[in-house]
């Protein structure tokens, strides 16, 4: 019910000539430049959101934890937190979900059920990747 919630809340900004220019410019090589953006009421949902769901991601599974990304000042989530004990790959739940909300915006996504399904996957990693029960 959340994700389907969240995909009809998704409200995007449409950009002026002024900004789409300082997109443009921001950019190390030539990419195509949107007509509107998510709007920020919608990031703050999204962040919400992703919080939300890695807070029942580790209630649900104690070895998942919050980490604060502290090394590598390249790496884009550098000073962000994120999941690990899913695997190989740590997650950063709220860009995921803003992520969905963008292809939300775009028509990609209809309803809210790619977002449950990307939960879904995340429950199912965190339980493949379950310690062993003396080490939890």
């Amino acid at each position: 019910m959340l994700s389907e919630w969240l995909a009809k809340h998704v409200e995007s900004v449409k950009l002026n000539e002024e900004e789409k220019e300082k997109i443009k410019n921001s950019q190390p090589f030539p990419i195509a430049i949107p007509e509107s953006v998510i709007s920020s009421v919608t990031k703050s949902l999204a962040f919400d959101v992703g919080i939300y769901l890695g807070e029942v991601l580790r209630k649900k599974n104690p070895w998942v934890i919050w980490k604060q990304v502290s090394t590598g000042k390249r790496n884009y989530f550098y000073g962000q937190m994120v999941l690990v004990g899913l695997g190989k790959v740590d997650i950063c739940p709220m860009h995921i979900v803003e992520v969905f909300c963008v292809g939300v915006k775009e028509g990609e996504y209809t309803d809210g059920k790619r977002l449950l399904s990307l939960f879904n996957m995340w429950r199912e990693k965190a339980q493949n990747n379950k310690p062993a029960d003396d080490d939890v």
